[in-house]
């Protein structure tokens, strides 16, 4: 009795098994079939996949400069411009400071005045003291 339940099992396990593999043939055999493919002239007019170089598109307006300071810090009456401290009436080069605010710093050349602001993202600080 246990040779043919032995048998039973292993005739299912067989039966199984055949199943799968039949179905892995039709897979393969998908396989073999040959494939069209892109011709040489084709290749030749795909993009880099590789190459990320992007064409640069010009943001700034055509009359905008680039401004050369970097306001890093407002304590009271004082403003960290480019890691030096400094208070209203001193001058940066060509521009004067004009008035230091809470979280920006204005300043005054011949022509223009300028606005310099404390960004940290979302992380500005406020100190105040009594």
């Amino acid at each position: 009795m246990k040779k043919n339940i032995i048998l039973l099992i292993f005739l299912a396990f067989t039966n199984i098994i055949a199943n799968d593999i039949s179905t892995y043939e039709i897979m393969f055999d998908e396989l073999k079939t040959r494939r069209e493919g892109l011709d040489q002239k084709q290749i030749f007019l795909l993009k880099d996949p590789f190459n990320f170089i992007s064409e640069k598109k010009d943001s700034k307006k055509p009359n905008q400069e680039f401004v050369k300071y970097k306001l890093t810090g407002i304590l009271s009456n004082k403003a960290k411009i480019n890691g030096n401290w400094y208070f209203v009436n001193e001058q940066i080069d060509d521009y004067k400071i004009i008035g230091i605010k809470e979280s920006s710093v204005m300043l005054r050349d011949k022509d223009k005045i300028l606005e310099l602001k404390l960004n940290e993202g979302n992380k500005n600080v406020k100190i105040t003291y009594k």
